[in-house]
């Protein structure tokens, strides 16, 4: 395997060693006095997963709430990504949350950031969120205290607060990463992370991307993912040349964007949102249903998977002969996708080596109907890797297999910190009873129950899909977990309790359930190109290993969800009193 490597995720320059990549370049921070106060639910996270919390427990009836984020505003992923031409890869109608509730249209099928960041703002000031936030501001510890039975929360403007519950609602991709090579930091020219997009020197704005800056200048992009399959069209334009780096092909289908149908829209019955994001998920993960609702690339590509497994002779057939169908299957999905490249590019060998050479669920699938059309232009340049990445930085340029190209700009979409422990992915440490750290209690790996409460650590909680389950559509898991976490809070409150608890025994069952089903997908994963799914390759990794979703599949995972809170029990969790109160006087 060309990109196979020994170092995992420490091939990349993560933390602190990207610290002067990560400033906030669209809000300016306004310094104010540190906090000492208290709150019943402090939210670490303004992104989806975050938002939907909050307003879970506003429904709930909980009216403290305070949400800490080292952004300047809600949003996450997308308050930070700006980037020219970027677009999200999942339906509108099933990736923003509540449509019904708000009554908002989306304005096209596929949204640009700009509107998904809008909607999280909107979300925001239908549930009365933004009151009591603490924007740019970095949580850099949280402590349990036993005799108060709160946590309190530090952060880098020196607030302690006291919180009653801490959600940690991180988001799965939240931190920036660069190749670590040679020289990284030597190049004299113009870089920047594309998460973090410069249009004080690019020129133009997210919605007017004419990044006339670029106007006479040479510039690469590192990366050949989701964002550099949505950059390098708007770069193209502009760049007297654009050097598109390349280590891994990635698999782009069809976008076909279109405006959202008023007439249809109108015509929706109550719960079709529900019911449409239900239809999404099982059919995107090869599952079967009677109707396709959604019927896009990630659907169609699903079902042609999906009937593999669910044909009417497939019980008759041995496991072998199973993974032999399916394999045939994804070969011939994956055919008619570089079928595309060939008739989008014009040079043959430049479309060879743009190709996908691997199995469709091995990445991400990217979707595009300008990428590999950009690459007829006469000042693009596709600089393949051969899987092994640029070998060094130099103050003029890039090194690739020897050669040097000289630019005089390099934009590094080279993606997010992935696969790395809880605590270093958050940047700080939580210090649970008897002075228990999460780091060290986890040091062989996460260890939850549900992938949301863990033993050691009364009343907090973590929203993700560690443990969990995976969707192309992140923010139906979301919607899952934090309807768990607000049941739990309304139950204790309700009930007079004040703590909230994962069980010893309980944690462990679940840990064994999910690694006992991922036996399969890990045989799978081990087959593919190193990436984000298996760990860049490293699936023995102690923090990849025992992290693994629950590979029943998501909707027997939701099932598990909600059968467990309905019926009322919370089985594995133990909810005490505690006699202390909160400064402000109540229990």
């Amino acid at each position: 395997m060309k990109r196979l490597r020994g170092d995992g995720t420490s091939q990349y320059l993560t933390g602190g060693k990207v610290s002067a990549y990560e400033r906030d370049p669209h809000t300016e921070r306004i310094e104010r006095e540190p906090l000492n106060d208290w709150v019943e639910v402090a939210i670490i996270g303004g992104g989806f997963s975050g938002l939907i919390c909050g307003a879970r427990l506003r429904e709930a009836g909980i009216e403290s709430l305070r949400f800490i984020d080292e952004a300047g505003d809600f949003g996450g992923t997308w308050y930070w990504n700006r980037y020219p031409g970027l677009i999200v890869d999942v339906d509108a109608t099933v990736y923003f949350p509540w449509l019904e509730k708000t009554g908002y249209m989306p304005v096209q099928k596929y949204p640009t950031g700009h509107e998904v960041r809008g909607y999280a703002q909107f979300i925001a000031r239908q549930f009365d969120l933004y009151r009591d936030t603490c924007f740019h501001t970095r949580v850099t510890g949280i402590r349990w205290d036993e005799r108060c039975a709160h946590w309190v929360v530090s952060t880098d403007r020196g607030d302690r607060i006291k919180a009653r519950h801490v959600i940690n609602a991180l988001g799965p991709i939240n931190r920036i990463r660069l190749p670590q090579v040679p020289g990284i930091g030597t190049f004299k020219g113009h870089t920047f992370h594309a998460n973090r997009w410069d249009y004080e020197y690019t020129g133009g704005s997210e919605r007017e991307p004419t990044l006339t800056g670029l106007q006479g200048k040479r510039v690469a992009v590192i990366g050949t993912a989701a964002t550099a399959v949505q950059v390098v069209p708007e770069v193209a334009k502009f760049a007297e040349h654009l050097y598109v780096v390349q280590r891994t092909p990635c698999c782009v289908s069809p976008r076909d964007q279109k405006p959202t149908d008023v007439d249809w829209w109108n015509g929706l019955q109550p719960g079709w949102q529900q019911e449409r994001m239900k239809n999404f998920n099982i059919l995107s993960l090869g599952g079967s249903q009677e109707v396709d609702l959604v019927d896009d690339a990630w659907t169609r590509q699903g079902k042609a998977l999906g009937q593999v497994l669910g044909g009417t002779d497939s019980k008759s057939l041995t496991p072998e002969e199973l993974a032999l169908r399916a394999e045939t299957v994804d070969f011939e999905l994956m055919e008619r996708i570089r079928a595309r490249y060939d008739a989008h590019v014009a040079d043959p060998e430049v479309a060879e080596k743009l190709k996908p050479y691997y199995a469709y669920a091995c990445k991400r699938p990217v979707f595009s109907d300008l990428y590999l059309p950009t690459f007829n232009r006469p000042n693009v340049t596709l600089v393949d890797t051969d899987g092994k990445g640029i070998e060094a930085v130099t103050e003029d340029g890039f090194v690739v297999r020897g050669e040097t190209y000289e630019v005089d700009t390099i934009i590094f979409a080279s993606g997010m910190e992935f696969g790395t422990s809880y605590t270093d992915a958050a940047r700080y440490d939580i210090v649970g009873t008897g002075g228990l750290t999460l780091s060290r209690k986890w040091a062989n790996g996460m260890r939850t129950l549900h992938g949301i409460f863990a033993d050691g650590f009364p009343n907090c909680y973590f929203i993700g899909m560690t443990q969990g389950t995976a969707s192309p559509n992140f923010v139906y898991v979301f919607e899952k977990l934090a309807t768990q976490v607000a049941a739990a809070i309304k139950f204790a409150k309700e009930s007079g309790y004040q703590v909230i608890e994962a069980k010893p025994e309980a944690v462990n069952d679940w840990v064994e359930t999910v690694n006992g089903t991922h036996v399969a997908t890990h045989a799978f994963l081990s087959k593919c190109t190193p990436g984000q799914y298996n760990n860049e390759g490293d699936l023995d990794d102690p923090h990849a290993a025992p992290n693994r979703l629950y590979a029943g599949g998501a909707e027997a995972y939701f099932a598990i969800l909600r059968e467990w809170r309905e019926s009322g029990k919370f089985e594995g969790l133990s909810f005490s009193r505690h006699r202390s109160q909160h400064p402000d006087g109540a229990a």
